[in-house]
């Protein structure tokens, strides 16, 4: 739908986001070898490490006119923003992101009639918190939802897409959801996290087991084909197929295993610009509106 170029990524996915001098690596390397347990506590601390941008100039206008709120999430402040009234669609953000971000999506949502809100999710942006994984955000989410009432739909990007995902499967009610570069597997993360970080297979089975045991998640529910298995509400996915930071291939995966999901696949927007490009908003807000608002 566009030919712009992405800009820098940032994403977790991508191998910028854990680049580690040489040193570092070796260090993580030996201490898999000498001291696996806490090679494992140290990998599982920087695994669920996010970090967020500055508001941009550009998002400002918008944000400066929106209805500021928090709510505490085990002990932690989620700022909320919110715009219009009509149902509500709320905005999920990736990972290492802010609500800001998907700040284009907040107009045209809100001429159709919908109540728009957005979230600095745990540990992004002005939430509090340095640390997060995708069933903490997941229960933060559906907090955020029984605070807020009834929702109509989600719009996720990227990372937001498996924590919407994971909160449907643990109860979330919704009645539509719109994926936006959607990642289809956590091992996806994980296999980039390993590889840049330098820990060993055996240090990544420890990350993954105490991952499970403090989150309640076991690792592979979070795989397309389980995130999807049963769920009916429709769902339309975006994704292009120059997006260099999750393969096509992720969201044909998750296509495949949600039933009645539609997919639109673009070209040129790469992995940061499908909730920016005016064509994929008009055709997401054309998308809820054929639902309601009523």
């Amino acid at each position: 739908m566009s030919d712009r170029t992405d800009p820098p990524l940032q994403d977790l996915t991508n191998e910028e986001r854990y680049r580690t001098p040489p040193l570092f690596r070796l260090g993580m390397r030996l201490l898999s070898y000498l001291a696996p347990p806490l090679a494992a506590r140290a990998a599982g601390y920087l695994f669920s490490l996010t970090g967020s941008g500055k508001v941009r100039e550009a998002e400002h206008p918008v944000l400066d006119r929106a209805e500021v709120s928090h709510l505490l999430f085990e002990g932690r402040r989620i700022v909320l923003y919110a715009w219009g009234a009509g149902p509500t669609v709320l905005l999920l953000h990736g990972w290492g992101s802010r609500g800001s971000r998907l700040i284009d999506l907040v107009d045209p949502l809100t001429d159709a009639g919908f109540r728009v809100v957005a979230w600095d999710g745990p540990a992004h942006g002005d939430s509090e918190g340095r640390t997060t994984t995708g069933p903490d955000t997941a229960r933060a989410l559906r907090q955020v939802v029984e605070q807020l009432g009834e929702v109509t739909a989600v719009v996720a990007h990227s990372f937001g897409c498996l924590v919407t995902a994971l909160a449907l499967k643990q109860g979330l009610r919704l009645e539509r959801a719109v994926f936006l570069s959607p990642p289809a597997d956590m091992a996806l993360f994980l296999r980039v996290f390993t590889r840049t970080v330098g820990i060993t297979p055996a240090v990544e089975q420890r990350l993954t087991d105490l991952f499970s045991r403090r989150t309640g998640v076991v690792w592979s529910d979070l795989a397309a084909e389980r995130l999807g298995e049963g769920q009916t509400i429709p769902m339309l996915l975006v994704h292009d197929r120059d997006d260099p930071v999750v393969p096509l291939e992720q969201a044909e995966r998750l296509h495949q295993a949600w039933a009645g999901s539609e997919m639109v696949v673009t070209t040129g927007l790469g992995h940061r610009m499908t909730h920016r490009d005016p064509e994929v908003i008009a055709r997401v807000v054309s998308w809820l509106t054929d639902a309601g608002p009523s």
